[in-house]
């Protein structure tokens, strides 16, 4: 029997998801409050917080936006914009978003 190998985006999709659960259970919101609030299927945040696949960038921007964390936390993690911390504000999100653009575009 062989294991499939995983890749970095699988791993990175895993830990978003992963902090994406986190987050949205610190608010204490269900899987399905949360996907009613972003307008998407609760089957599409289950397969995001799975690592399945990973959100649109759209997506991504209201999810950082509702759970109160900066995007580039919901990327990366780290420290800065963890849940907790403080509620970003519209121009960290924009910088964050440029920032996360540039990320993808490497």
């Amino acid at each position: 029997m062989t294991e499939t190998p995983t890749t970095d985006s699988d791993d990175s999709s895993s830990m978003l998801g992963l902090r994406l659960r986190n987050a949205r259970e610190e608010l204490g919101l269900s899987s399905a409050q949360l996907a009613r609030r972003i307008g998407v299927e609760k089957q599409s945040l289950d397969a995001w917080e799975a690592g399945e696949r990973p959100p649109r960038a759209n997506r991504l921007v209201m999810l950082s936006g509702m759970l109160g964390v900066s995007l580039l936390w919901l990327l990366n993690g780290g420290e800065d914009g963890a849940p907790g911390v403080r509620a970003p504000t519209l121009d960290d999100l924009r910088g964050d978003l440029n920032k996360a653009f540039l990320q993808l575009s490497e």
